[in-house]
């Protein structure tokens, strides 16, 4: 693993990933913010991320050969999810595209900007969390590893190997990327409830093509999620998009 470019620490920060932008014209790759509160913290979607004192919130620049590519951000996840399990015994789980969940709930969550030929990942990890600092919605969908284990995790551990890893991730072949994806993939061969612009559908996902788009298996053949929020149903769950209408 390469080492770290250098590393911004920050007690309150509204993103780490806005941070992160506003330096990667010249930081070099590994160069990476990080902050103990967020105060707008972003998910997919421009959807807020609680940020609570207790989690590693961090944004590495990174500088992909040949730029960026949508395979990175999965490539991004299973990096991540494969240092937390280092770190912390916790082997968690992909869910398309770079959600890191554990048993249905989100312990861990990816986030991608480009800036020119650079790509700057935000990663937001519940480590140290108590359930109780989670608020609204995210109460019952999230979960941390103080929750699973019992015991707090040691932050900087897991930051010395995330930063090298994402680091390492940009440079590996779009293929390896993929790879490591599937090996930790949740949603594969799962009914899957996809949610986009124009309405929503239900489906088997079958794969990722090489793009790192989720091929679907739905009424009318195979389709390809590019962009879309994609849910795990339960088994034997017939729920069909007419039930829940156009999004």
């Amino acid at each position: 693993m390469t080492s770290p470019a250098l590393i911004y620490f920050h007690h309150v920060l509204d993103s780490t990933n806005r941070a992160a932008l506003a330096l990667a014209d010249t930081a070099p790759a590994g160069t990476a913010v990080v902050s103990e509160v967020q105060t707008a913290g972003r998910g997919r979607r421009e959807r807020s991320w609680q940020s609570p004192s207790g989690g590693l919130w961090l944004s590495v620049v990174l500088r992909p050969p040949g730029g960026p590519h949508p395979s990175l951000s999965l490539g991004v996840a299973a990096a991540a999810a494969h240092c937390i399990a280092r770190v912390s015994g916790v082997q968690a789980a992909l869910k398309w595209p770079n959600d890191i969940i554990y048993a249905g709930r989100k312990l861990a969550g990816v986030l991608l900007e480009t800036a020119g030929n650079a790509v700057v990942a935000g990663v937001g990890v519940n480590v140290n969390v108590p359930g109780t600092a989670f608020t609204g919605p995210v109460a019952g969908t999230a979960t941390s590893l103080l929750a699973l284990t019992g015991r707090l995790t040691a932050r900087p551990d897991l930051l010395s190997l995330l930063v090298p890893a994402l680091v390492d991730a940009s440079h590996r072949p779009r293929a390896a990327n993929l790879a490591a994806w599937r090996d930790l993939a949740e949603t594969l061969g799962r009914r899957v409830l996809v949610s986009g612009p124009t309405g929503a559908f239900t489906g088997t996902a079958l794969d990722i093509d090489p793009s790192g788009a989720l091929l679907v298996e739905a009424a009318g053949g195979v389709r390809q999620v590019l962009a879309a929020d994609v849910s795990i149903r339960p088994e034997g769950d017939a729920a069909t998009a007419e039930k829940y209408g156009p999004r």
